[in-house]
């Protein structure tokens, strides 16, 4: 019996700790959104939007990121192409077949 309290002691412990750690910050009063650069994206084949060569002045692509803020939720739209675990400590660009990046999202 005295077992079973200290089993239900420590995990209502365990609990009030994983609680702790999943305060969220006060909603902002205002939306706010930030936009993070996430590399490029050179050489797709336009015809794979219906489109030629010739009908465009750029092919190439920059692939973006969004983090909307909002005081009901937060939402974050892509999350970039290249992981931030791909770049050395060397700080050079990294590509991976048509995309390419400068730098990890991440400091």
């Amino acid at each position: 019996m005295f077992k079973r309290w200290v089993v239900l002691a420590a995990l209502a412990a365990l609990a009030s700790l994983a609680a702790d750690a999943q305060n969220r910050p006060a909603a902002p009063a205002t939306p706010r959104i930030y936009i993070f650069d996430n590399g490029s994206i050179k050489g797709l084949d336009p015809a794979l939007f219906r489109f030629k060569r010739e009908e465009l002045k750029e092919v190439d692509f920059t692939n973006i990121s969004y983090l909307i803020v909002h005081p009901r939720g937060t939402l974050m739209f892509d999350s970039g192409a290249i992981a931030d675990a791909h770049f050395k400590a060397d700080g050079a660009p990294v590509s991976e077949g048509i995309m390419s990046a400068t730098k990890p999202l991440l400091p």
